[in-house]
């Protein structure tokens, strides 16, 4: 956690070319901000989080099954 908080506080402080390439490489944007053109090509999961949600001591969700 420290390390990554040092490489955040290095890169809001170097102003190259790397810089811009991690800026622009991996940050959530909101679906409505990208272009129509562009097409999502992957999807991600929450595996811990969806773990936690069914299983957790603070269950949030469950599964059902109609028989």
């Amino acid at each position: 956690m420290a390390w990554s908080s040092e490489v955040i506080d290095e890169l809001e402080i170097r102003k190259d070319d790397s810089v811009a390439f991690i800026k622009n490489f991996a940050r959530s944007i909101s679906l409505a901000d990208l272009p129509i053109t562009v097409y999502p090509t992957s999807l991600a999961f929450d595996v811990a989080g969806l773990k936690e949600s069914f299983y957790g001591e603070d269950r949030k969700v469950r599964l059902v099954r109609k028989w």
